[in-house]
């Protein structure tokens, strides 16, 4: 018999009552409280996510689930950040969208959740922010094709608009489209050249277009703007590495190891560049 959904909330409100100090207990209670009819668990969800992530504040699926609480409530902005935070921290989050058992309650909670950003677009037409909103909703909700459609939008009412061209760029870097990432990554570039994050994804772009100098430029550029991010260093030297400029790679992961000296990832790549460059001494 299946259980209701009484008893289940009943049985987290125990868990977390016994376990308080259990970021799963009471991310499953707020689960429960989220699927409430209506809007009655809404702050109780809330405050369960909350507490996810005071206790774990790398909680993946807790920020996700945050952020569709924040969007139904109609606080996009932070939907937003919610969702950007849960793809940091877990690349491949949207595999949970698939899982049999969650697959209806996820289809119908996105749903609720880009209604909301879909009706500020409806009210602000010509609004390119709603549109970029709206398209960083479908990213980040596993709809990238819809997606381009509200960015491109957005870039077609404000060309200025560089949060919507990279956006854009990341979207079809993913898809493959290498060209067309290319171009609206080089427009962020242009609008905000002292972005580090944005000559790093350009400089990505390039490499996928076996664009080789021009993406070591961009790496090198990221890494002089935000000298203490050590994946900036590691794309120059990996791309090195792979056009058999050892040398300069070797400066790099060296860099990094001057940045983190418990690279462990840092003494791997500096000794295959030793051993490429006939120092097996150094590479043991």
């Amino acid at each position: 018999m299946a259980e209701s959904a009484s008893s289940k909330l009943q049985k987290y409100l125990n868990m977390v009552k016994l376990h308080p100090e259990d970021a799963e207990a009471h991310f499953s209670l707020g689960c429960e409280y989220q699927i409430m009819p209506g809007t009655g668990g809404i702050g109780e969800a809330m405050r369960c996510f909350n507490q996810v992530l005071k206790i774990n504040p790398r909680h993946a699926r807790a920020y996700f689930h945050r952020g569709m609480v924040y969007a139904k409530s109609g606080e996009l902005r932070m939907a937003l950040e919610d969702w950007k935070h849960t793809h940091n921290l877990d690349p491949d989050i949207l595999n949970i969208l698939s899982e049999p058992e969650h697959s209806n309650f996820y289809k119908d909670e996105i749903a609720k959740c880009l209604g909301q950003f879909s009706q500020q677009v409806a009210l602000r037409p010509n609004d390119g922010f709603a549109h970029y909103q709206l398209g960083c909703a479908n990213r980040y909700l596993g709809k990238p094709e819809i997606a381009l459609q509200s960015l491109n939008k957005a870039i077609d009412i404000n060309p200025r608009l560089w949060e919507a061209n990279e956006q854009a760029g990341i979207i079809y870097y993913g898809l493959g489209r290498y060209k067309l990432a290319v171009i609206n990554l080089r427009k962020v570039v242009e609008e905000n050249p002292r972005y580090a994050e944005a000559h790093y994804l350009l400089g990505l772009a390039y490499d996928k277009e076996n664009q080789t100098q021009l993406a070591l430029k961009q790496f090198d550029e990221a890494s002089m703007l935000d000298p203490k991010e050590t994946k900036y260093l590691f794309a120059s030297g990996k791309l090195n590495m792979k056009n058999s400029r050892h040398k300069q790679a070797m400066a790099k992961f060296q860099k990094i190891l001057n940045i983190d000296p418990n690279s462990a990832e840092g003494y791997l790549y500096l000794a295959r560049c030793c051993k490429e460059m006939f120092r097996p001494d150094l590479a043991m």
